[in-house]
């Protein structure tokens, strides 16, 4: 596309951040990234989710979480995607932490992010705490 002088929108970039993120691919992620800059694209929510799964998935939490704080609409997706990166980096409590500022916030919680705190939880012996977020 980009030696075909054809600009690529919002979902084609969404969806090539996410390839480099499933693939660990941190060269060609941080590459679009740059490029979403020079071309003065905003950090929506989307694009920001996907770069947040990105950085995570390729071990820069720090700063998957400054593009989260950075983000001025938060949704579910958003949230599960931090939640996520500080559960496979083995920082439950920070999960859980974020988890509650989500439930505060008054957003409420998918399949995934359950999912995305029992690992959270069960990985770091906080099986209790966890149990206490749900009704069981």
């Amino acid at each position: 596309m980009h030696q075909s002088f054809v600009k690529p929108n919002e979902i084609t970039l969404v969806a090539l951040i996410n390839a480099c993120a499933d693939l660990g691919a941190l060269n060609q992620g941080t590459w679009t990234h740059a490029y979403l800059i020079r071309n003065h694209l905003s950090l929506n929510h989307f694009i920001g989710t996907a770069l947040i799964t990105l950085y995570s998935n390729c071990g820069y939490l720090s700063f998957a979480c400054q593009l989260f704080d950075q983000l001025l609409q938060k949704d579910i997706f958003c949230y599960n995607a931090v939640i996520r990166g500080l559960a496979i980096h083995g920082l439950g409590h920070d999960a859980l932490d974020l988890f509650k500022k989500m439930r505060e916030e008054g957003l409420g919680m998918d399949d995934v992010t359950i999912l995305i705190l029992i690992y959270a939880c069960s990985h770091v012996g906080l099986v209790d705490e966890g149990c206490q977020h749900f009704d069981w």
